[in-house]
C-alpha cells in the first residue's frame, strides 16, 4: 500500500500544482452582437483564469464595447407621433459585460490544446437618443420641449448571455495566447424605446455569435 501511495505521489504533485495556477488575461479583441443594427460589436477588458484540474479551467471577464463610442452617426426617420412629421437624431450605445467561464480541455491542459466551454454572464446595454432637428407637416421646426419632451434620452436593460466556447490555447509556461469562436442567445428584452418619437426603438439581438482572442500571464 505504501509502495502504491509513493508511486502515485508524483502524479499527486503534479495534479496540486496544476491546480494552484492562476493568470491574469487580457482580452485584445471580441466580437459579440447585442444590438440587432450592429452585428459586429469590439469589446475589450480584463480577467482570469483558475486550472482546476489537468483537464479544466474557470474564468471571469470584465468587458466594454470601445466599438459603440465611435458609432454614432446620424438618423433620419419619419414618424405620426404628434405634430411631428420627420425627426433627426443621434443614436449612442454602451456596454458593459461580465461573463463567467468554464472550459474543459481536449488533452493535457498546460500544453498547447483545444478545448468545449460553456459561458454565462451579465451584459448592461445603454441607448441614449439626441434630437438634432424636429418638422412638423408644414416644415416648421419644433423643439423637443414644445412637445414636453427632452432633447436627449436614454434607456437602459440587462442582459443574460448563454453560450458555448471552442478554442485553442498555448502552453501555460508562464502565460498563453487563447484563440476562440463562440456562439449563444442573450436572454432579456427585444429592443430599448430610447425615445418615444422613435417608435421601432432600438432592438436588441436574441442571438451571438463571437469570435476573440486574449492573452494570459501568471502561473
Amino acid at each position: 500500500m505504501m509502495r502504491s501511495l509513493l508511486l502515485l505521489l508524483p502524479t499527486l504533485l503534479l495534479v496540486g500544482q496544476v491546480r494552484s495556477q492562476w493568470f491574469g488575461r487580457m482580452e485584445l479583441y471580441r466580437s459579440q452582437q447585442v444590438f440587432e443594427d450592429h452585428p459586429i460589436e469590439s469589446f475589450m477588458g480584463y480577467g482570469f483564469d483558475h486550472v482546476v484540474s489537468e483537464r479544466s479551467s474557470i474564468g471571469l471577464d470584465l468587458l466594454g464595447s470601445w466599438s459603440s463610442l465611435f458609432s454614432g452617426g446620424s438618423g433620419y426617420r419619419e414618424t405620426s407621433y404628434l405634430y411631428v412629421s420627420d425627426i433627426s437624431y443621434r443614436p449612442a450605445r454602451a456596454i458593459v459585460s461580465l461573463s463567467l467561464r468554464s472550459d474543459f480541455a481536449f488533452s493535457d491542459i498546460t500544453d498547447k490544446h483545444v478545448y468545449l466551454g460553456s459561458t454565462a454572464g451579465l451584459t448592461w446595454a445603454r441607448a441614449s437618443v439626441n434630437i438634432l432637428s424636429m418638422y412638423d407637416s408644414n416644415y416648421n421646426n419644433i423643439s423637443p420641449g414644445q412637445l414636453g419632451l427632452k432633447a436627449k434620452t436614454a434607456e437602459s436593460t440587462i442582459l443574460i448571455p448563454l453560450g458555448f466556447r471552442l478554442g485553442f490555447r498555448g502552453g501555460m509556461d508562464g502565460g498563453f495566447a487563447d484563440l476562440y469562436v463562440g456562439a449563444g442567445v442573450n436572454i432579456g428584452p427585444d429592443g430599448l424605446a430610447a425615445n418615444p418619437l422613435i417608435p421601432r426603438g432600438v432592438a436588441l439581438s436574441s442571438t451571438f455569435l463571437q469570435f476573440g482572442l486574449a492573452f494570459a500571464f501568471g502561473g
